[in-house]
């Protein structure tokens, strides 16, 4: 890139040139900022809010399912492990069928 462009005396092209220079050594805004607005900031804590609670949702829905899989488990043996899902049904409807809580 030259930023010299017809220029007669010898005083003219020293400003020029460092007009050049001084034009050259502007940062470009990018990755290189330090600092972020306000607007950024405050959309980065909403992010990361938005992951705590997503993560919390599936932790407790984990916990959920353990307990169910634990609840299920249960059933099926109180039942006397049954081949089929309709003796496991008729168990449960039976009057035999009992849950205790500990």
């Amino acid at each position: 890139m030259v930023c010299l462009k017809n220029i007669s005396d010898r005083e003219s092209k020293n400003v020029s040139k460092k007009k050049c220079k001084k034009k050259k050594k502007k940062p470009t805004a990018g990755p290189l900022r330090k600092h972020r607005s306000r607007a950024e900031k405050i959309d980065d804590l909403k992010k990361q809010i938005s992951e705590l609670r997503k993560a919390e949702r599936e932790e407790r829905q984990r916990a959920r399912d353990e307990k169910l899989i634990i609840l299920a488990k249960a059933v099926y043996e109180k039942a006397g492990k049954p081949k089929d899902i309709e003796a496991l049904i008729e168990f449960v409807k039976s009057e035999d069928f009992k849950i205790e809580y500990k």
